[in-house]
């Protein structure tokens, strides 16, 4: 302890040799709270909030117009332990500028407190708790930023020490909405502050440096100055939101011992400002600390999971910090002695910390110990080897593209823009996407009030920023009604997208046409209840839904209770007509004040497809609402019920075989061992048991068909008795016409060369826009299902220009096939290309060819064992780019007549000369009486020679 006679604290600055421990000792705690990234993108919900702030800052998005997140645009600095490929030196960079200024600052605080003991509880506090929490080494950095402003110290420093504290203060504003607040607070403190003191210049220049530097680094981090209203307003709505929709109850005790903690440090605070009611300086030091353990409290007991951890960590720092503040004012040369009370406070604080037995929440020394001892050593060793750690990361980042691969979905969709409605948007980078999201993305759980819900809905509306695609995992937390969430967007993807497949689960969803507008709901009733009271809900045609919005408001303790903790949570029960139990889900006020869908019940992609297909699905005919706290709201609470109109059927895929798909769970299979060949030791697959179905609409450029496939191991190993399983690949070529493409049965007990994964690629014929292609599994040679379970994976629809493959006889692919039914087929041991009459080939002849080499004829069929064909004319035409067209070659088949005109025919066709747009045609024509019907006609060779 300190007394008034022993003077100020202020101690000269170290000089000479006596600088060097206190540079290494800075080095060494820089080193160990740098917090590397050592996790890579995955599809879980943090990876995929975490990795996407270095993605938008990195492609250019700009806060508060294009996205309005929780994170500012150096939020990549704190969130950089999971690693998505984007910023990575630079995110390190930063990191070592945050450390370094945190770790300055500790050894600032604990020398300026060497006279007492405490200070040793303040540093272990920062080694075991503040290390391991990026949130923590931020916010200690402003409270102790602020509290350098403070110190008469700093004041009688150059200029250039307070411009670059106002500097730290808004670059860290730019972290996280709730380091944007504090910063602020602080910031206003420090001035108001100042000025008491007498100083208003210096006050003047620290709102003018902060200010300033906000611009500044905004601006360097890409940003237009013109949108930081735009972002305060986001921050504004997000934090307003944050406690109604993230709350989660924690135990009794639990609350107890943190409410206590809480209670006795805003006592001791109270107490101690009143001790120090004549040094402003003191006491705007305790209220800065007042304000971030408020912000603590709020932050560990709203969402009451690990967050209380973060509670109870900083607030063994904060206690001692609290006892060193308090011992002598900052603001002149000594100060009263502290009184016995305050140990005795300090011991209470700690000893409430860590009390606790058995709770996952209670500070846990031993663990910590091992865990600061392992990034004593791990973390200064890691920033030694920082291009081999960077190396290790991206390996194991692209082991997570291949477990994730979307095929389908890349193929489908190219460089478009996509979005993600769900949360785990991280799906969308791992397959390098052109993720473009929604204003408030980042997954639809935390659209939490109506202003944020708007802001999604009016970019769904706006052709000219929507982006073409939606990938939709339609999914929640916390046990909540899922149609809630987001609720405004969900309405509109389905006014204005229609799915076009299902991918690992995925729905694929794209753009309707332009013009679509989205219909506005029909009242049906209101309904005044109190909690715990039964509502009918009203019945709606087939193809309407029902759609809700609630009015439930707090009361005045409600609001003050929602000030100092949260709400109580509410809980939905949703009957149907069955009569059974139903389900309970959570409801949110601030998100349930919009219309959202009610009924039929929506809670997963397959729930989502139904709506397309007019099956009733869950359909909720009764309601009730209850909670642990009905005192805290108005006694009277409301529900609004609307119809509106089911979304009109896909276009280009049908919903029952979406649906079918979207059953199908995916596994993560161990298929091959280490070293081998074939695919990595693990990978991610769907299941597709057979007899499974499946098929696609497709667009008309699609050329092959990859996929991997296979038997689950346990299906012929360990007892395994599967009998085999066929997969089929069938094409449509033309309405009612499939071509089987691809068959291979599996038999993976007599034949080891079946076992594990299996890859192919088929070939496709020519197909139109909105021909199928499907995809099914038939079980073995005995039919027995019992042991069939069979997978796909790794999908694939090749599109582009014809390719080679799928002409066989052909040494060039036509540009364009225009025919009603052109496939490829086996003629006895031969591969020819079936182009019945009437039909096309259109080719873009290389340059140097100067003859046309054909084989050619009729399938046996079309003249034999009851054929009836009239004959066909084969014809070679040259097509010139003005649209006139010479006739080269044309031979006339008539087999039913003449015997010499069955079976294979050759022909030699010399090219003329060609200019740049000039085409060569084959086509064929049907016979003299013009009917097709049995013009079976087929191309056995076509060589360009």
């Amino acid at each position: 302890m300190t007394s008034a006679k022993e003077g100020p604290r202020i101690q000269a600055r170290p000089a000479g040799p006596a600088r060097i421990p206190l540079a290494l000792a800075w080095l060494a705690l820089t080193a160990y709270f740098f917090q590397p990234a050592n996790e890579v993108l995955d599809t879980t919900l943090d990876p995929s909030i975490f990795s996407s702030y270095a993605y938008l800052t990195a492609h250019g998005f700009q806060y508060g117009k294009d996205i309005v997140p929780m994170a500012g645009p150096y939020g990549f600095v704190m969130y950089g332990q999971v690693y998505g490929g984007d910023l990575f030196w630079i995110r390190t960079l930063c990191a070592l500028l945050l450390t370094g200024l945190f770790a300055g600052l500790v050894l600032w605080f604990y020398r300026l407190n060497r006279q007492s003991g405490a200070r040793f509880l303040w540093l272990c506090g920062h080694l075991l708790f503040t290390a391991f929490s990026a949130d923590l080494i931020v916010a200690w950095t402003l409270l102790l930023v602020g509290w350098f402003l403070l110190h008469d110290d700093s004041r009688s420093r150059p200029p250039a020490w307070t411009l670059a504290a106002a500097a730290v203060l808004a670059w860290l504003a730019m972290f996280k909405g709730t380091h944007l607040v504090l910063s602020l607070a602080i910031v206003t403190v420090v001035t108001v502050a100042t000025v008491l003191m007498g100083d208003r210049r210096r006050a003047a220049v620290i709102a003018a440096a902060y200010a300033g530097a906000f611009v500044c680094l905004w601006l360097a981090a890409g940003q237009n100055p013109l949108n930081i209203p735009g972002h305060l307003a986001g921050i504004f709505h997000l934090t307003r939101g944050y406690n109604d929709a993230m709350a989660i109850d924690e135990a009794g005790h639990i609350f107890a011992r943190g409410a206590g903690v809480a209670l006795v440090f805003t006592a001791a605070t109270v107490w101690a400002v009143w001790r120090h009611r004549r040094d402003v300086a003191t006491v705007a030091g305790f209220a800065l600390l007042a304000g971030c353990s408020f912000v603590m409290w709020k932050h560990g007991f709203v969402r009451a999971d690990g967050h209380m951890y973060i509670f109870f960590g900083y607030m063994i720092a904060a206690s001692a910090a609290w006892y060193l503040h308090g011992l002598v004012p900052t603001g002149e040369p000594g100060g009263p002695r502290t009184r016995p009370v305050a140990p005795v406070v300090l011991a209470l604080l700690v000893f409430g910390s860590f009390y606790g037995r058995n709770e996952p929440n209670r500070p846990n020394l031993p663990y910590l110990a091992g865990l600061a001892a392992d990034a004593a050593w791990r973390r200064p060793v890691h920033l030694l080897t920082l291009p081999s750690a960077k190396a290790d990361l991206d390996a194991r980042l692209q082991a997570e593209r291949r477990r994730h691969d979307l095929a389908l979905t890349r193929d489908e969709i190219g460089a478009a823009s996509i979005d993600f409605f769900g949360h785990q948007q991280g799906i969308l980078p791992l397959n390098r996407l052109n993720y473009t999201p929604r204003p408030m993305g980042g997954g639809a759980f935390n659209v939490y009030n109506r202003r944020l819900m708007e802001l999604n809905r009016d970019f769904v509306r706006d052709p000219d920023r929507r982006p073409r695609f939606y990938l939709v995992g339609l999914q929640t937390i916390d046990d909540r009604f899922t149609a809630q969430d987001d609720g405004l967007t969900l309405r509109e993807l389905l006014t204005h997208y229609s799915p076009v497949l299902v991918d690992h689960a995925y729905v694929l969803m794209e753009a309707r046409p332009d013009g679509t507008t989205s219909p506005d709901p029909r009242p049906l009733e209101t309904v005044s209840f109190s909690f715990g009271e039964r509502i009918d809900v009203p019945a709606v045609a087939p193809d309407e839904m029902v759609l809700a919005r609630f009015r439930i408001s707090p009361n005045l303790r409600g609001r003050l209770r929602n000030l100092l903790y949260k709400s109580p949570v509410i809980q939905g029960h949703f009957h149907d007509d069955s009569g059974d139990e139903g389900v309970t889900r959570r409801i949110v006020p601030s998100m349930a004040a919009v219309p959202f869908i009610l009924s039929p019940r929506l809670e997963t992609n397959i729930d989502l497809l139904g709506l397309y297909t007019g099956q009733t699905g869950a359909t909720v005919s009764t309601l009730e609402l209850t909670t642990e706290g009905p005192g805290y709201f108005a006694r009277e609470l409301t529900v609004e019920f609307f119809a509106a109109p089911r979304p009109p059927p896909p276009e280009l895929a049908d919903a029952k075989s979406l649906i079918t798909f979207a059953r199908t769970p995916m596994e993560v299979l161990h298929l091959s061992k280490p070293g081998e060949d074939g695919g990595d030791e693990f990978r991610l697959v769907q299941t597709f048991h057979a007899p499974g179905s499946m098929y696609w609409r497709l667009n008309g450029n699609e050329r092959a068909l990859r996929f991997s496939y296979g038997l689950m191991p346990k299906a012929y190993e360990d007892g395994g008795r599967t009998d085999g399983v066929d997969f089929i690949v069938e094409a449509e070529t033309s309405p009612g016409v499939v071509v089987e493409v691809f068959r291979r049965a599996l038999d993976p007990v007599n034949r080891p060369a079946d076992r594990g994964l299996q890859t192919d690629t088929v070939q496709l014929p020519p197909v139109s826009a909105g021909a199928r292609l499907h995809l099914r599994t038939d079980p073995g040679i005995r039919g027995d299902t019992g042991w069939d379970w069979s997978y796909v994976a790794d999908m694939r629809l090749i599109r582009g220009p014809y390719r080679l493959e799928q002409f066989p006889g052909f040494n060039h692919p036509p540009v364009a096939v225009e025919a009603g039914q052109a496939a490829p087929l086996t003629l006895g041991t031969d591969r020819i290309f079936m182009l019945n009459a009437p039909g096309a080939l259109v080719f873009d002849a290389p340059a140097e060819a100067r003859r046309l080499e054909l084989a050619f004829g009729f399938l046996p069929g079309a003249h034999q064992d009851g054929g009836e064909t009239d004959g066909a004319d084969f014809v070679v035409e040259h097509r010139r780019a003005d649209g006139s067209h010479v006739e080269l070659f044309r031979r006339e088949l008539r087999p039913q007549t003449r015997e010499a005109d069955q079976g294979r025919q050759e022909g030699v066709v010399a090219l003329p000369a060609r200019a740049a747009g000039d085409h060569i045609v084959v086509r064929t024509d049907p016979g003299p009486s013009g009917n097709a019907s049995w013009d079976w006609t087929y191309l056995a060779r076509l060589n360009f020679q």
